[in-house]
């Protein structure tokens, strides 16, 4: 049978049925007093030791309890067997508020948050209340005073309150962009920004074209489709022709045939007719 917290229930039907049958004393009495500190919370735990016949274990069970942080189960036991003498209560609970007070500072201290803070204060309130439930139930007024112990469950509740109001308002106070400074650091849409000179010959074709044409006079050839791609090159014009008769470069300048083939065309008379 394994024990631990999760199987409280195997532990409470195993002691059902030693305190049935009178089994207990084929088992060692320490080891039951082991697993009873399991089952302390059970009402019928005390039940339990005095059927099996466990009293002398009794001090050292209360003393596990004490260790092993459970203040509420071992006064529980010490009334239950009239120990008080022994393990005074007011020493227990006392030990008891110390140690929430810092649990509850280390809650608050590790998250460093709002919620750190609800949570420590949530703690805190338990520990108080468990403490006023005790004094109630076992008639440790004297010891305690059961009104301040409840003025400080209200003073920790309303702090509580107040720090739970903040919780939803926690994505609403966030800090907001600045709308003008969300303006400056938005990218600029095409439309607006401004288009800078391709320092690349061949991606303004169109341009290279009518600057080559104005200053040679002649025409330029379309430029190709693969014109615009990086690695194209400007399209080459014919040089100008420098001949010796001003006429026929100026007609040479706005054909594309040369000035022989000009003649050959008919743009002059026959030399035939000139001789005659």
């Amino acid at each position: 049978m394994t024990v631990d917290n999760q199987h409280c229930l195997d532990v409470l039907g195993f002691f059902f049925l030693l305190a049935s049958y009178g089994l207990a004393s084929a088992f060692d009495s320490d080891e039951l007093i082991s697993r009873l500190v399991i089952i302390a919370r059970n009402r019928q735990t005390p039940e339990f030791l005095r059927v099996l016949e466990l009293g002398d274990k009794i001090p050292g069970f209360i003393q596990n309890l004490i260790l092993k942080k459970q203040p509420m189960e071992a006064i529980r036991f010490i009334f239950a067997f009239e120990m008080v003498y022994r393990f005074p209560p007011e020493a227990i609970l006392r030990d008891y508020l110390t140690c929430s007070k810092i649990a509850a500072r280390k809650i608050r201290w590790s998250s460093n948050s709002i919620e750190g803070l609800v949570e420590s204060l949530n703690r805190r309130v338990s520990d108080l209340v468990a403490v006023l439930k005790c004094v109630e139930d076992y008639k440790l007024e004297s010891i305690f005073s059961p009104n301040t112990l409840k003025q400080q469950i209200k003073d920790v509740e309303r702090q509580l309150s107040m720090r739970k109001t903040k919780l939803p308002d926690l994505d609403s106070k966030s800090p907001q962009p600045n709308p003008r400074e969300k303006n400056r650091l938005a990218p600029k849409s095409a439309a607006s920004a401004p288009v800078l000179p391709s320092k690349s010959v061949s991606a303004t074709p169109s341009i290279t074209a009518s600057i080559t044409a104005s200053t040679t006079g002649s025409r330029v050839a379309p430029p190709s489709s693969t014109s615009a791609s990086p690695s194209a090159s400007v399209p080459k014009t014919d040089p100008p022709y420098h001949g010796g008769n001003k006429r026929r470069q100026a007609r040479y300048q706005g054909s594309d045939k040369p000035p022989r083939e000009q003649h050959q065309g008919g743009d002059k008379r026959p030399r035939i007719q000139r001789l005659l």
